[in-house]
């Protein structure tokens, strides 16, 4: 059964809620503490209340008090009633398979994603289709791992090349070290004989957000099961220039 035409403004607000987390300022902390709770969108993040929110493994009372700020200035709070547009909530999740609003796991404090029931394969066609299904759920979670990683890798270089950036702007000296530089810059500056200029600093940086977003989306956004996506993300992760 379709779901009702939603009026204009119940349909912006939705689309409001909808927007992925991703694409908000997080401090690299509150980010990091929401993709492991699987807190995809902001409707996921306020459908939750505060105590849940800062219960999540690792969330301290800062970190609780940034979400609540950004989550004010989208004027919006933690603990909203979404149930009068949970309906269309959820199926613009399903479509990209995300978690469902009903999907959070209390004991886990994380969002889990749910099989969703299909047309039935037919019985001649069951089995095969089983075992089809195992061999490709391995293959992706076996990406998935080496993905996570190297997603942790990006976001942590972002971080020491941001600080860079903020010295140079000081006019702060930056002598680049091995044992105590971090050993994506120093891997940097060996690469570009000791001596990049700003820019070439400024256009690695968005080389790794680029990198950062292929991989979020295959991961986070959009869920592991789209092949294209997980391909993508795999291209990213091919052509880093650091190993794991």
């Amino acid at each position: 059964m379709p779901l009702p035409t939603l009026n204009e403004e119940a349909s912006d607000f939705v689309d409001r809620l909808l927007v992925p987390c991703t694409e908000l300022n997080w401090s690299k902390r509150a980010e990091n503490r929401l993709y492991e709770a699987s807190i995809e969108t902001l409707a996921h993040l306020v459908a939750r209340t505060e105590e849940e929110i800062h219960s999540l493994r690792n969330l301290g009372k800062k970190t609780l008090n940034e979400i609540k700020e950004m989550l004010a200035e989208l004027r919006f709070s933690l603990g909203m009633d979404l149930r009068k547009y949970q309906a269309h909530i959820n199926a613009e999740l399903e479509k990209k398979d995300m978690p469902l609003l009903e999907d959070w796991n209390e004991e886990k404090k994380m969002y889990e994603r749910k099989r969703r029931p299909s047309h039935p394969p037919k019985p001649q066609e069951e089995q095969a289709a089983m075992n089809d299904e195992q061999t490709l759920s391995t293959l992706l979670e076996s990406a998935k791992h080496q993905l996570e990683q190297r997603l942790r890798q990006i976001v942590d270089e972002i971080s020491a090349f941001s600080k860079l950036l903020d010295a140079l702007r000081l006019g702060i000296g930056v002598n680049v070290q091995e044992g105590t530089t971090h050993s994506a810059i120093c891997f940097f500056f060996q690469k570009h004989g000791m001596n990049p200029t700003v820019q070439q600093i400024h256009d690695h940086v968005d080389a790794l957000g680029k990198k950062k977003a292929a991989l979020k989306s295959a991961l986070y956004l959009r869920g592991l099961y789209p092949l294209d996506l997980v391909i993508t993300a795999l291209r990213a992760h091919e052509q880093y220039d650091r190993p794991l």
